[in-house]
Parts: structure tokens; C-alpha cells; sequence
């Protein structure tokens, strides 16, 4: 009986999971680790908790359970492989960039060992998001292309997702908002196909930035609003700083600085106030930076601004995520300095 109620409670983790509700899930997951003691379970069990807590906005906790779960692995070449997997994604998100590569790498060869397309396709999706943190336009394309190729041969539409996601933040980067709109459109059909709310919420984070480069400010307020709202519901923290800090340049846009201010505020709360002990997620970090020093910067508070702009640019730097550096953050100090 007890072995079966495990077994209900982790599926029930999974659904949770599955559906984006990240912190229901974490409180299932955490409790069956340690009632489970067959080896392959608790690998399984240490796995999602790996993704649970990437979803959740820490990385380096996920970090921690990755370790420990491929000390359980042994020599179980699928399951180390699968590790290493999301080992190298809580590492990419940490800023670590040549030790998330290098997992990549290493799943990527381990993928072409065990004939497993489906292995293959998520470390090229790894890789391409990976190179487009440190603007390699050429890994971007080649790899994003790659993942979608072998995606559809093994079905695995979330792998189709990221390679739209990947490719819709790039055109969206480089002034191709058109392209961007097109392909981010795409990737927002997979997510309503698959039922996921989460990936909903990525594909809003650049529905909003689309909004707000094209002057459709209602339309990003909108998005934003609602999507916020859905993250909060869910308890879902990995794209949320960013949903707070582009919807509050919407408002900014606006003239609504005290709206603004209170979305700004809380995007830092978040991501440098309460960073992951084990280490701040850069994804949030940086771009709590960029839409503070903004918000400032619209005060007319100038040498505010460039201090907290200078620091989120050191981060940036620091990791060699060149995107961070030049997606709003460059540009806010230039105009902060003249």
C-alpha cells in the first residue's frame, strides 16, 4: 500500500509539473526523496526535482540535486545522460556558460551512442538557447535547425517550442520583429497544443517585448497583466522577473512610473534581494538591473540609473552573456550618460 501511494503521489508531482505548478509539485517531490529507496525511483524522483527547481527560479538548488542524483546513477548511461541534460541547463542559468556547454557536448555524443534522436534534439535545443546568451548568431541558427529536424522525427514537440522560442528571441534582438512575431506565434500554437501553461508564459515574455518595440502598449499591458497574474497563480518564478521587468518598460513607455516602480520593485525583490543562495539566476539578475536602471533613468536620476545599469553589465560581462549586455541595458546607460 505504501508503495503504491508513492507511486500516486509522484504521479500527481509529474501532473503538477506538467502543468506549470512548480511549487505543489516541489512539496510532493520533496517529501517522497526520502521515503523511496529503489535506486532507479529516486533517480526519477531527483530528476524532476532537478527540473522543479529550475522552473522554480533556482538553479543552483537544482544544481545540488543533479549532483547527488548522478552519484545514484552509476554507470546507467540513459539516466546519466538525462542528467547531465538538465545539470548543464541549472549551470547555463547560473552564468557558467563553458561548464553548460561542455555538459551539452557531452549529451549531445552520448545521444549519437544510444541512437536516441529524442536525446540529440534536446542538446542542440540546449545549445542553441546557450548560444544565444553569448551571441553566436551561427550557433543560434545551426542548432535551433538541428533540434527541430530531430524533434520531428521523434515527436517531441516541446523541443519544437525552443527552437521557435530560440529563434523568435534572436530576430527579435536584431530589429527582425516581423520574423520574430511569425515564429513566436508558432511556438505559442505548441504550447496551446500541448497544454502547457508555462511555455504559454515564455512565448508572452516576447509577445510583450514585440508589444512594446512596435508601440502596441495596450496590447503589451494586456499580455503582461494576464501572464503575471498566471505566474503568480501557479507559483511559477523562472520567467517571471522578466515578465515584471518588460511589462513595467511598457509602462514606463507610458508615463505610468509608479506603475512601473511597483513592478520594477518586485522584479528586484526576486532576483537580487532573494537570489538563490546557491547562486543568482542571470536571466533574472541582470535584466532586474536593466529595468531599475530605467526606471531611474525616466526619474531623472542619472548617476542612479548608471550605477545600478554599470552592475548589471558587470554580471552580464562576467558570464559572457553578450545579449544581456546590449537588450536594453546598453542603450539605457548610453542615454543616462548624455
Amino acid at each position: 500500500l505504501e508503495v503504491e501511494l508513492a507511486s500516486i503521489k509522484e504521479d500527481r508531482a509529474w501532473a503538477d509539473l506538467a502543468v506549470g505548478n512548480v511549487a505543489r509539485a516541489l512539496e510532493f517531490l520533496d517529501a517522497l526523496y526520502g521515503q523511496v529507496t529503489e535506486p532507479a525511483r529516486r533517480i526519477r524522483i531527483a530528476r524532476r526535482l532537478v527540473r522543479a527547481h529550475f522552473w522554480n527560479g533556482q538553479p543552483g538548488e537544482g544544481l545540488r540535486w543533479a549532483d547527488r542524483a548522478l552519484g545514484d546513477a552509476g554507470g546507467e548511461a540513459p539516466a546519466r545522460a538525462q542528467l547531465n541534460l538538465l545539470r548543464g541547463l541549472c549551470l547555463e542559468q547560473l552564468g557558467r556558460a563553458e561548464e553548460a556547454g561542455t555538459a551539452f557536448l557531452a549529451v549531445l555524443e552520448a545521444g549519437k551512442e544510444l541512437e536516441s534522436d529524442g536525446l540529440q534534439a534536446r542538446a542542440h535545443q540546449a545549445l542553441a538557447l546557450l548560444s544565444l546568451w553569448t551571441g553566436d548568431a551561427g550557433g543560434v541558427h545551426h542548432h535551433a535547425e538541428r533540434a527541430n529536424e530531430l524533434s520531428t522525427s521523434c515527436g517531441a514537440d516541446r523541443v519544437e517550442f525552443w527552437s521557435l522560442w530560440v529563434r523568435a528571441t534572436f530576430f527579435g534582438l536584431t530589429g527582425e520583429v516581423d520574423q520574430a512575431l511569425n515564429l513566436i506565434e508558432q511556438a505559442q500554437s505548441v504550447a496551446t497544443r500541448l497544454g502547457s501553461p508555462h511555455l504559454q508564459l515564455w512565448a508572452a515574455e516576447i509577445l510583450i517585448e514585440h508589444s512594446a518595440a512596435t508601440g502596441a502598449w495596450d496590447r503589451g499591458l494586456t499580455i503582461g497583466g494576464h501572464s503575471i497574474a498566471l505566474a503568480d497563480n501557479l507559483g511559477y518564478r523562472a520567467v517571471l522577473p522578466r515578465l515584471l521587468v518588460w511589462t513595467g518598460f511598457v509602462h514606463i513607455a507610458r508615463g505610468d512610473l509608479e506603475r512601473a516602480e511597483r513592478l520594477m520593485d518586485r522584479a528586484w525583490e526576486m532576483s537580487v534581494e532573494g537570489a538563490d543562495a546557491e547562486g543568482a539566476d542571470v536571466h533574472a539578475y541582470v535584466p532586474a538591473h536593466t529595468g531599475r536602471a530605467a526606471l531611474l533613468l525616466a526619474r531623472g536620476e542619472y548617476d542612479e540609473a548608471v550605477d545600478v545599469g554599470v552592475r548589471g553589465l558587470e554580471a552580464a560581462d562576467a558570464t559572457g552573456y553578450f545579449i544581456w549586455g546590449v537588450h536594453r541595458l546598453l542603450p539605457t546607460l548610453a542615454e543616462a550618460h548624455i
